[in-house]
């Protein structure tokens, strides 16, 4: 029978060190999905998670050691499938039903464009075109140079 676990992502938060040089991750919510069974667990499998919560691309995915006591040596990268077969052994020893895994993605940051109109730097590139513009940009013809008085 296919044990299942139930995995419990951290976002929103930032990981850094407190006022005793501990490291915490705070300022975070969690989202805890449905249980899935601990061998279809995947690197794909997390990703996906982490984009159904709207973080389109990740630099880094962890997980955190079973009953753990402290980040700081108790949280592990997931970089390849051995890393997610660490990762299943820690929760079978450890008799885990939940998990906790966090995600180092990328911030957007808004720019502002056209008066106080704000865009998000995830947007299509196609909401910053220039079509809606009421003047000509050197895109969209060549550079002539202005005539000068007095010149022949």
């Amino acid at each position: 029978m296919a044990k299942c676990m139930v995995p419990v992502l951290n976002v929103g938060g930032r990981l850094g060190q407190d006022e005793n040089g501990i490291l915490k991750y705070s300022d975070n919510e969690t989202k805890t999905f449905e249980a899935l069974d601990i061998d279809l667990l995947s690197i794909p499998e997390l990703e996906s998670m982490m984009k159904s919560l709207g973080f389109p691309s990740c630099i880094a995915v962890y997980w955190l050691v079973a009953n753990a006591a402290n980040l700081e040596f108790d949280l592990k990268e997931i970089k390849k499938e051995s890393d997610i077969n660490e990762l299943r052994k820690s929760l079978l020893e450890n008799d885990c039903v939940n998990f906790q895994i966090f995600f180092e993605h990328p911030v957007s940051e808004p720019i502002i464009a056209e008066g106080n109109e704000t865009v998000n730097l995830d947007s299509d590139a196609d909401s910053l075109s220039s079509s809606h513009d009421s003047y000509e940009c050197a895109e969209d013809e060549a550079y002539k140079p202005p005539l000068r008085m007095g010149m022949s």
